[in-house]
């Protein structure tokens, strides 16, 4: 049987704790980015009225909802 105070148990226990924390935190943080890459990948900004919106579809050339122009796909600013 291993001898283990009661002072290293909670000290590992704590430790074990806060790291589990922290990856949970980390791997929230990985996804969110990938959704809000993914987010202003779809985004798309009419070229003619200036209506901002989202297009999911693989058209190279998406009509805007608003006037019906078709817009080229565009990197958003990253502000």
């Amino acid at each position: 049987m291993i001898s283990l105070s009661l002072g290293h148990f909670i000290f590992g226990y704590a430790t074990g704790l806060v790291a589990l924390i922290l990856l949970i935190w980390l791997t929230r943080g990985v996804f969110r980015a990938r959704r809000d890459c993914r987010q202003k990948r779809r985004a798309i900004q009419c070229a003619h009225c200036g209506v901002l919106y989202e297009d999911a579809s693989a058209e190279p050339l998406p009509a805007c909802p608003q006037c019906g122009q078709p817009n080229e796909r565009f990197s958003p600013p990253l502000v």
